[in-house]
């Protein structure tokens, strides 16, 4: 198969993407923090680690399922693993935050359906 992308590479790339999805919910939970109203809008920053947490599972995902067939040296196989985990986590984390903004929106809505 000289047409399938090197398992190497998406290895590496996952790594990467999740050290970049790591230092993007890091920055936006600290501009978060802040009270500096310039800086606020930059807090939707955060949405961007959905994208790359996204990529980098799934080529993390990729690589490791490449690697049954050619066994990879340690040090891709653990970019491979921290890829995955990191990535998976920031993903699952982006989810969570989605279900929050839209419960804490839907719910002056719901309030006076409860009640009534």
């Amino acid at each position: 198969m000289a047409n399938r992308p090197d398992p190497r590479t998406f290895a590496e790339w996952s790594y990467y993407l999740a050290i970049a999805s790591a230092a993007i919910l890091i920055m936006a939970f600290l501009l978060g923090l802040t009270r500096v109203a310039a800086l606020q809008p930059l807090v939707n920053i955060v949405w961007l680690a959905l994208i790359t947490s996204a990529t980098g599972t799934f080529l993390a995902a990729a690589a490791r399922s490449d690697f049954k067939r050619n066994p990879p040296d340690e040090v891709d196989q653990q970019r491979a693993r921290t890829g995955l985990r990191v990535n998976l986590l920031a993903l699952i984390l982006m989810f969570v935050l989605m279900l929050i903004l839209v419960l804490i929106r839907l719910l002056p809505q719901l309030l006076p359906l409860i009640a009534g």
